[in-house]
């Protein structure tokens, strides 16, 4: 007798023992039980297992993307002008190296790996478009007429049609007109900007493609968002006490998100988002006269930071996987001629900035009025 099983009704040749085994009504009916699921319980491991790997080699090995692989450098005048590089992997979140030590003169571009490539602009105080045409803060835009780099720019022509005196060779000091004539030469530099963009040869995306332009980099924000700087003992510091508008720097965040969604809901057409960005800080190389005007304090605040460049990795970041979960190709894409983002941003079929600063008014409008379908 086998223990447990003296009862039985039924028996049935046992390959273990060689004899023949007797189960009772309710053994035979665990049998039954244990023989349909214990298949089931294996095929559901299997699967799941399946998923698991499936999923882990999505993020580690490649990406459905057909966003082409590139090398982005920095040199020559462009270094000099404090132009860099940093390496942007989207997919791990786990990646916190997103500070001033890993800015590079080059950056190689997988997007098939996740890993994409930003310019940093670590003195990008003068190439100011939407202020500079609606004639504001002209007293710091003289390097654009003196500085060899910006030759042939769509800003340095504008100015030197609308704004130089022809006696002193100088900008002229907007801050003395009266408004109408402000408003005058704003609108005369409007129409400058849309001749020279519409001449202007750039590649702007097709109509199955939203064109999304991203602002980052400015410390400003990120300093009232309140994160901290990590110091390199492990320890925290907080950053500076950011400046009394610093809430209205231009954030996307849930909102701007929101609205990226639904302008993909009401265009079921568009099955790729590309995400365009730089990291602009709206300062100015130390020294320099212009570094005078501004002074220490809006440089500290708006200036390049580990903060600052943490802060904008995790914004790309979080927008990058937001646009992936909703089942769209993602595209990040960065580039260092402003003149020819702000035509593709015109020209776009589909475009969005949906920070609500100046610049993001200013191309929305331009691709209102421009944009090619």
């Amino acid at each position: 007798m086998v223990p447990g099983v003296g009862d039985a009704n039924t028996s049935e040749a046992s390959p273990l023992l060689g004899t023949t085994l007797n189960k009772s009504p309710r053994v035979e009916r665990l049998q039954a039980i244990k023989d349909v699921a214990l298949p089931l319980m294996t095929a559901f491991v299997l699967v799941a297992a399946g998923f698991a790997l499936f999923s882990l080699a999505g993020r580690t090995e490649k990406l459905g993307t057909s966003q082409p692989d590139a090398v982005l450098t920095s040199n020559g005048a462009a270094k000099e002008h404090g132009v860099r590089l940093m390496r942007m992997p989207l997919c791990d979140v786990s990646q916190d190296a997103w500070n001033a030590k890993q800015l590079a003169d080059r950056c190689v571009a997988r997007p098939s790996q996740c890993n994409f490539c930003v310019f940093v602009l670590q003195y990008d105080g003068v190439y100011r478009i939407s202020d500079l045409m609606a004639a504001w803060g002209l007293q710091d835009a003289a390097p654009l007429l003196r500085d060899p780099i910006y030759k042939g720019t769509m800003l340095r022509g504008m100015l030197e049609a609308c704004c130089v005196d022809k006696n002193t060779g100088k900008l002229i000091d907007t801050s003395a007109l009266d408004s109408p004539r402000v408003r005058e030469i704003a609108a005369v530099n409007r129409i400058y900007v849309k001749t020279f963009l519409s001449q202007m040869h750039c590649a702007p995306p097709g109509p199955d493609t939203l064109l999304v332009h991203v602002r980052s980099g400015d410390s400003g924000w990120i300093a009232h968002m309140g994160n901290a700087e990590t110091r390199e003992d492990g320890s925290h510091e907080q950053q500076q006490q950011p400046l009394d508008d610093a809430a209205d720097l231009g954030l996307i965040d849930d909102a701007a998100i929101a609205r990226i969604r639904e302008y993909l809901r009401a265009n079921p057409q568009i099955v790729k988002v590309e995400l365009s960005s730089v990291l602009h800080f709206g300062v100015f190389p130390p020294g320099t006269p212009e570094a005078q005007i501004l002074g220490p304090h809006l440089t500290q605040v708006y200036g390049m930071s580990d903060a600052a460049l943490a802060g904008s990795g995790n914004l790309l970041r979080k927008l990058f996987k937001q646009v992936e979960a909703w089942n769209k190709e993602v595209w990040a894409t960065s580039s260092n001629n402003a003149d020819e983002d702000l035509c593709r941003y015109a020209k776009a079929c589909h475009f969005m900035s949906p920070d609500g600063r100046g610049f993001s008014k200013l191309s929305t409008s331009l691709n209102d009025e421009m944009k090619q379908c």
